[in-house]
């Protein structure tokens, strides 16, 4: 009788468990948020350099909207890209930016896991569309469509992609709830349960690179929270 009874607990136990795995509405995710983020508190020097391997004595501070609302608020560090000479020149004309640009913001929190599911995954595909309807905004001239699209194709099981609308949206697995590679503005929009974030990268690195150095910046945010 007692083996009986083991054997129903273990195949109940084991039924909750496979329906709570399967469930979309549940996250591991779950903090005592503040409605008030500032993205400053989150985001500090040794973050950058340990990445990266420069001094912390080239990096500029960088805060923008910080005093307006969590949403815009964005709060991060530049460095000078190595191409650039000390007058201000680039070697290569097909730099975009002289800067490297790390910045963590937009912050939003939810009323519920359900809501904000539904909200985070509409607010990437609705600016998505947007973009497609716009005409979009080409890759960067460092890497082609097929180039991006075999390094895609060619990443390990931890970094699996599903590229979407002609790869100017990438959703990305392997941190949060949920999360979406933004090509044209070059962030990483990352949901923690009933909170999400974004990561904004711009480096010398490819875009896989950026992409996996956005997602433990994300995840060493998500610790300090």
């Amino acid at each position: 009788m007692k083996n009986l009874i083991l054997i129903i607990t273990v195949i109940v136990l084991s039924f909750t468990s496979c329906n709570k795995s399967n469930n979309s509405d549940n996250s591991q995710f779950s903090k005592s948020i503040s409605k008030s983020i500032s993205p400053c508190d989150y985001i500090d020097k040794q973050m950058i350099v340990c990445h990266f391997g420069m001094s912390n004595t080239k990096l500029k501070f960088q805060d923008l909207n910080n005093e307006s609302s969590n949403i815009t608020a964005q709060c991060g560090y530049s460095w000078k890209k190595s191409n650039v000479n000390d007058a201000g020149n680039t070697f290569h004309t097909n730099r975009k930016s002289k800067n490297n640009h790390i910045k963590i913001g937009n912050f939003r929190t939810y009323d519920d896991i359900i809501s904000a599911a539904s909200d985070f995954k509409k607010t990437y595909w609705v600016t998505s569309n947007e973009n497609v309807k716009k005409g979009g905004v080409a890759l960067n001239s460092e890497e082609s469509r097929d180039v991006l699209n075999e390094k895609l194709k060619n990443l390990s099981d931890d970094f699996q992609v599903t590229s979407k609308v002609g790869l100017r949206l990438t959703e990305v697995y392997g941190v949060g709830d949920q999360a979406f590679y933004d090509h044209q503005n070059k962030s990483l929009g990352v949901r923690f349960g009933t909170l999400s974030f974004s990561v904004f990268i711009e480096t010398e690195m490819d875009t896989e690179t950026n992409i996996l150095i956005a997602k433990k910046l994300a995840l060493e945010v998500w610790e300090k929270l």
